[in-house]
């Protein structure tokens, strides 16, 4: 007989969630004269991978476990990144990408934030995908990151629908990390929005 999910997971329990998606279909305005002063926004390409740039952990992770290599990503994947001092300070990467469709999603240092540099990667990072024939480009959020909303409508995507999502990490010690900081942010984001 099978088991239930609570019996699976335990001793852990679903973080529950709720997410937003969205999706563009067209290639966005024009952006490049509203990317702030001493910061670059550049596709990430064999030159880059190839420079003494560090790239974050996360997106070398990204690479690995999204397309199993950086010369994968090159090869099927595009994304953007934002420069400050010869130093990555943001990204948009490909998350995948099926038939004609794919989604995205920016990432920006907590310190380099408020500048319009997740729009800027995005807008470069969709003018790639649809450069490579793609039809359609996924977004999906937090329903409670407005910024993250913002993004995504300014760049030209349209909301779709709401749909519920469960957060879990099979390691315990982590999964307890990860509903501590997923409760932080909720609520710290509910203090802001009211």
């Amino acid at each position: 007989m099978g088991r239930s999910l609570e019996e699976v997971l335990a001793p852990r329990v679903a973080i529950p969630d709720r997410r937003l998606y969205y999706a563009c279909t067209q290639t966005p305005k024009s952006w490049r004269g509203d990317v702030a002063a001493g910061y670059i926004i550049r596709p990430v390409d064999q030159e880059l991978l190839d420079s003494d740039i560090e790239m974050p952990e996360k997106m070398t992770q990204w690479f690995d476990h999204n397309f199993g290599s950086h010369q994968a990503f090159l090869d099927r994947g595009f994304g953007a990144v934002a420069m400050h001092s010869e130093r990555i300070v943001g990204w948009c990467l490909a998350d995948s990408i099926a038939a004609s469709q794919s989604d995205i999603g920016p990432e920006v240092d907590e310190a380099h934030r408020q500048k319009g540099l997740a729009y800027g990667m995005t807008c470069l990072t969709l003018e790639q995908g649809f450069a490579r024939g793609l039809e359609r480009i996924g977004w999906h959020c937090h329903v409670i990151n407005i910024q993250s909303v913002k993004t995504a409508e300014k760049a030209g995507f349209q909301f779709q629908y709401e749909y519920p999502a469960y957060a879990v990490h099979f390691d315990v010690e982590k999964h307890t990390e990860l509903a501590q900081m997923i409760g932080d942010e909720i609520v710290g984001r509910r203090r802001t929005l009211h």
